[in-house]
């Protein structure tokens, strides 16, 4: 059986206590975690950082009110919307900083839990606490969206099915208690695939690496993780067939046509070829560099795990850090064709656990004195080491602090602009028109009318519901603004993207003020927040005869 790898001794009074302690030591960065996810958000007012999110919220709400069509989406699978729906109305937002707060602390957790079982219970807080400051991951956790979560999950099956024995002993793994830990990790990882689509390849991938890593009962024991794994995922295969879809399809396919072409997200194609190899052929040379770069753009996080490999010094380290870089370019390849720019997630465990190895053997190893080095150079190396670590959190820190100040920014230019428009005579969102994807109004948790975006690819009944207004003339989007009920606008500097009209409207918003006072102008400029230009689409104008 092997043991914890013989660094921990090297590292003195660091190791003092380890076992429960090192569980405490991970409870304290699980804490913290969930406390600074949950503050910024009440800094923030709970701001929405990602435009996805109003699609997943569409996507539960409508769960249980249209036919089976209804319950399959293209992109994400089930679970998240279910959380959604089961959300107290007007809470989704709230509900989803909760479930993002849980998945950091998950992560946090498991890493720091995993490392004071090897180094002791301060290295758990020092890693635990060096994680919260990681910039993807804070960053990512106060953004709704479900990549938290399913990297959460993911994180505690790792940690808990390499903690089984013979890789880092918590449990026989022929025993009761080890059997329940790695049937506890494959319900883990199979809740996270019913919230990301790429969380079925990276529980493959962890799969993959519980193979390599146990030196003995390999298939006995990825048995326990992939049974509950299966189970749980045949939810999303029984939702795919019962609305009328393949066991396994899926709009990835999408998503590497995007390797391929650039998407207007105003008029997103309705159809794409469903086939690789027909979006492959269409330009083998672009799709070749596109899917390269993005590969590549992903493998790099492999690096702390292959600098694990040569650098960590004892034989369980070595080999979790080759089997972690193995796992993530496994799930690279694939992952990679849908150039998601947070694909790492899932798989952040096998990242920072691995560098934060690297980080604490480096420690141990260069600051322990020995023949041929003095104690002075062994603290300098020891100062040295703990400078670098301190830079480095400081930087996490400060971006994270720069990235809330922003959601800040963001959420007060939002309700500024809901304000203006509710002094102006609003009733409802959907009284607006915008060509931005992120603005809604906090006040409501509501989102104005927009062209294009991806629900109208693969969310059920959305495009029927909220149909594109026709944007190729002023008279044009004069007749749907009036069939519609739009009655004003709020356009941003790039809505020459949308259309060149909207442009001219944004550019001359003071000369359209005056104008209007002489009824010249159907759009008349109320007000500005920000680079957000307001108007309103005066009354006379929606007549029948929309050439006037």
């Amino acid at each position: 059986m092997i043991q914890r790898y013989s660094t921990s001794a090297r590292l003195g009074w660091w190791t003092a206590g380890a076992g429960v302690g090192a569980a405490a030591g991970a409870g304290v960065g699980v804490g913290v975690a969930f406390l600074l996810v949950l503050g910024a958000g009440i800094a923030t007012g709970f701001h929405v950082g990602l435009n996805d999110f109003w699609g997943l919220l569409y996507y539960g709400r409508s769960l249980d009110q249209a036919p089976p069509e209804s319950l399959y989406n293209a992109f994400y699978p089930v679970g998240y919307a279910a959380l959604l729906h089961f959300a107290p109305d007007g809470r989704g937002i709230l509900a989803a900083y909760l479930m993002n707060a849980l998945g950091l602390a998950l992560l946090v957790g498991s890493v720091g839990w995993w490392l004071g079982e090897t180094y002791g219970p301060k290295v758990a807080v020092v890693a635990a606490l060096a994680v919260c400051a990681v910039p993807v991951l804070f960053q990512n956790a106060v953004t709704p969206g479900p990549d938290m979560a399913a990297a959460g999950l993911t994180a505690l099956a790792v940690a808990v099915a390499a903690n089984v024995a013979p890789v880092f002993p918590i449990a026989e793994a022929g025993s009761r208690v080890g059997k329940a830990l790695l049937v506890g990790a494959g319900i883990c990882l199979g809740l996270s695939t019913l919230l990301r689509s790429h969380c079925l390849v990276s529980s493959l991938a962890v799969l993959l690496l519980l193979l390599i890593v146990r030196s003995t009962d390999r298939w006995r024991s990825s048995f326990w993780v992939a049974a509950p794994l299966v189970l749980l995922y045949s939810l999303q295969v029984w939702i795919h067939l019962a609305s009328g879809h393949g066991a396994f399809e899926t709009g990835q396919h999408f998503n590497v046509y995007r390797l391929n072409h650039n998407i207007d997200w105003y008029d997103p194609p309705r159809e794409v070829p469903s086939t690789l190899w027909t979006i492959i052929a269409d330009d083998p040379l672009r799709f070749g560099w596109s899917y390269a770069k993005s590969l590549v753009k992903l493998m790099v996080y492999a690096l702390p795990a292959t600098l694990g490999l040569v650098l960590c010094r004892g034989e369980s380290a070595r080999r979790f850090c080759g089997a972690a870089a193995v796992a993530f370019v496994v799930y690279s390849v694939p992952v990679a064709l849908g150039s998601s720019p947070r694909a790492v997630l899932p798989l952040a465990i096998l990242v920072v656990a691995p560098a934060m190895m690297v980080l604490f053997d480096v420690a141990a190893t260069m600051g322990a004195p020995r023949a041929g080095r003095s104690l002075g150079s062994s603290f300098s190396w020891k100062i040295g080491l703990f400078v670098v670590g301190l830079v480095g959190v400081v930087w996490g820190v400060s971006r994270n602090v720069e990235f809330v100040s922003a959601l800040r920014n963001d959420a007060r230019a939002f309700r500024s602009v809901e304000s203006l428009l509710r002094d102006a005579g609003l009733k409802e969102s959907t009284e607006v028109f915008t060509d931005s994807f992120d603005l809604y109004f906090p006040a409501s948790s509501t989102r104005p009318l927009s062209n294009g975006g991806w629900g109208r690819y693969s969310l059920w009944g959305f495009d029927e519901q909220h149909p594109n207004l026709a944007v190729s003339s002023a008279a044009a989007f004069m007749d749907s603004a009036r069939e519609q009920g739009v009655r004003f606008l709020v356009l941003t500097r790039s809505v020459d993207a949308l259309a060149p009209f909207f442009g001219d409207v944004y550019e001359r918003a003071e000369e359209a003020d005056e104008r209007a006072e002489e009824s010249d102008e159907p759009f008349r400029f109320i007000g500005q927040v920000e680079s957000f230009r307001v108007f309103r689409i005066e009354a006379a104008f929606f007549s029948s005869d929309s050439s006037r």
